[in-house]
């Protein structure tokens, strides 16, 4: 879902494979989890930022920071900075939070992993600092997100 999602143009149409595979994963998502999420990512379709987006999924339990994707893909910090307030309309740290959090919820939802695992797998050197930050955005610790979303699974009805 997330590889067509990063590779999606806005090319939706009835008819369209991305318009049925969207529409089917509308019809599944409430079935996995009947709680709504609070947080959504924002993207933009600049250019110049979407590598930086790119690379920042696929390295979220790296230690990330300006300095590295400025130097990475030739921008300043400064630069940098700002793309992400003006295209994103959030400062660079409130992304990789949120980016890191969504991911954790993934995680979470499959069942398979405990919350620490989670934790280090997202980017977080600390329980408690990763347990603090999703009860923040999520307004639920990661162990009560994993058991509602596990008995949720468990309760949803299977197709034969």
């Amino acid at each position: 879902m997330l590889l067509f999602s990063e590779r999606w143009h806005g090319d939706l149409f009835p008819g369209s494979k991305a318009y049925d595979f969207l529409n089917t994963m509308k019809n599944i998502l409430p079935l996995i989890s009947p709680h709504a999420l609070p947080i959504a990512l924002p993207t933009t379709d600049n250019m110049r930022l979407r590598p930086v987006l790119v690379y920042i999924h696929q390295h979220i339990a790296e230690d990330l920071t300006l300095a590295l994707l400025g130097k990475r893909f030739g921008f300043s910090e400064r630069t940098l900075s700002r793309f992400f307030k003006t295209l994103l309309n959030m400062p660079f740290f409130q992304y990789l939070k949120l980016t890191r959090i969504i991911k954790a919820t993934e995680y979470l939802i499959k069942n398979d992993l405990s919350v620490s695992e989670v934790a280090y797998r997202v980017g977080y050197n600390s329980i408690s600092a990763f347990s603090n930050t999703f009860h923040n955005m999520m307004g639920q610790r990661p162990t009560d997100f994993q058991q509602l979303n596990s008995v949720a699974s468990e309760e949803a009805p299977r197709e034969q």
